[in-house]
């Protein structure tokens, strides 16, 4: 029995939103319960990869590093011997394939999962420019059911030649570079008016590939931002309605994985040239190029902007995970700093073959043995920073008389649960029926425990004061306009 009636609660968005991606080329993705289990506590949202390509020659399969297909990015740089480019319908980004025909696809799946579990969908997509309004329409009816989605879609475009839509972007010159960045903007605009129309709370997400490694050698002027002008890239990031998102690493083994570097230096010391790679310092990352970049679009819609962070690490390959945890706490303490800048941030990412992930995964196919290290510890910490924790008003009280209370979800920052004052030494919470659900219990010092789960009846860990309730889409979509809504019995 609770101590006193439970009241309303609404959660809404905290300071900085936090995100984590989970799955990519460069991994598997790992279910949400278990990222909780590890974790200790949901992130706002979680960033998906998928692509859109039903031109390849073997979609929709994947083949990643496939005897056909050997490395994941499409780029002339990368041909060897034995790992021939071929056309460009025969290679893939490496992400998991949105397959419209299959409405029970990977992604789909994936969408639910993350939602089921109180987390918003973010969907890094990556998609021929050529695609059609008509498949465009089909995506914004798939994501549609999930309520609102971030859609970042066809990322780093700029300077691109490793994701099959760019087409080689990088390595063209002069008019004929200018022209592609155009028609990838074009793209872009075409995709938000069409997915918005049948979607509305599907929001495009616009993202610019960060220049930190050539700033820092000097090859551009601090606060320069190549093909952002308005006949190559400008266009599709001046509607306000459009998310901003930077993707810049402190660090990036991008040879990975055909390159090893060995006696990783601490800092400095690795070149594109030798090895396929390069590091910043926290304040050269934060303040050389995070900070202009949004200082540029700000000054480019002439109205107060916050920016995104959608790909944010240092590579542990380079560094080890001492260094790599200081970097990684200098760059977040700077964003806890910096709301005015910095709207939402993702950790790129949970898992991970190389030195990039929270969890070091062995193999393609292996989530069982994952392995953290100190990075994981910090992280976790980072995780319970009050800038980054939904905030909780009180949204009325519950009658004595109520049998029953509507809760509803709608994303990680506007729900509306129930908060329960516990009973000393009270040892069980009694829901009143089974259904799906989070339960967040608190204790007198305010650590949170947090549980999802459809069983009537829980344990209540040892010193817990408090609980909140959640009633969670127990499928990842929602059942009204609103967003999900449950009508529950009022424990008591």
């Amino acid at each position: 029995m609770s101590a006193t009636a439970p009241t309303l609660v609404h959660q809404t968005e905290p300071l900085i939103r936090l995100f984590l991606s989970d799955g990519s080329e460069r991994s598997d993705y790992l279910p949400q319960a278990r990222a909780l289990a590890l974790l200790g506590r949901p992130h706002a949202g979680i960033n998906l990869m998928a692509c859109y390509y039903p031109k390849q020659t073997f979609w929709p399969e994947r083949r990643l590093f496939h005897p056909d297909v050997q490395h994941y990015r499409h780029a002339p740089k990368d041909e060897t011997p034995t790992a021939k480019m071929g056309a460009l319908n025969d290679w893939t980004d490496g992400y998991y394939n949105l397959d419209l025909d299959d409405p029970r696809n990977v992604v789909v799946q994936q969408m639910e999962d993350v939602r089921r579990h109180g987390q918003d969908v973010r969907l890094t997509l990556t998609a021929d420019i050529e695609t059609t309004d008509e498949d465009l329409r089909r995506i914004a009816e798939t994501l549609k059911p999930f309520g609102r989605v971030e859609l970042r879609l066809n990322h780093e475009a700029n300077g691109n030649n490793w994701f099959r839509f760019a087409k080689n972007a990088g390595e063209k010159k002069g008019p004929e570079q200018v022209a592609l960045y155009h028609a990838i903007s074009q793209f872009f605009i075409r995709a938000e008016r069409v997915i918005r129309a049948a979607a509305p709370e599907v929001h495009l997400v616009g993202c610019y590939n960060g220049p930190g490694e050539r700033t820092l050698k000097g090859e551009l002027a601090p606060g320069e931002m190549p093909h952002l002008g308005d006949d190559e890239l400008g266009l599709m990031y001046k509607n306000p309605d459009t998310l901003v998102s930077l993707d810049q690493y402190g660090s990036l083994h991008y040879g990975w994985p055909g390159h090893t570097i060995e006696n990783a230096p601490v800092i400095d010391g690795v070149n594109h040239g030798d090895h396929q790679s390069f590091s910043l310092t926290s304040a050269d990352l934060c303040e050389m190029v995070i900070r202009p970049f949004q200082q540029f679009i700000e000054n480019k819609r002439g109205v107060p902007t916050r920016i995104d962070l959608g790909e944010l690490d240092f590579d542990e390959d380079i560094h080890g995970p001492e260094i790599r945890a200081h970097l990684l706490y200098e760059c977040y303490a700077w964003v806890r700093r910096n709301p005015q800048v910095i709207g939402s941030v993702t950790f790129y990412e949970l898992t991970d073959l190389g030195g990039l992930g929270l969890y070091r995964q062995e193999a393609y196919g292996d989530l069982e043995n994952l392995y953290p290290n100190i990075v994981t510890d910090l992280y976790q910490r980072v995780l319970g920073w009050d800038e980054f924790r939904p905030k909780l008003a009180p949204a009325g009280t519950v009658s004595a008389e109520a049998k029953t209370v509507e809760l509803r979800w709608t994303s990680s920052s506007d729900s509306l649960g129930l908060e329960l004052s516990l009973a000393a030494g009270q040892t069980l919470l009694d829901l009143g029926e089974s259904y799906w659900k989070r339960v967040i219990f608190v204790d007198a010092a305010g650590a949170e425990t947090y549980v999802h789960d459809e069983a009537r009846k829980l344990p209540v860990p040892a010193g817990s004061v408090k609980a909140r309730v959640f009633a969670l889409p127990p499928d990842g979509r929602d059942n009204t306009a609103a967003g999900y809504v449950r009508t529950v019995p009022v424990p008591r």
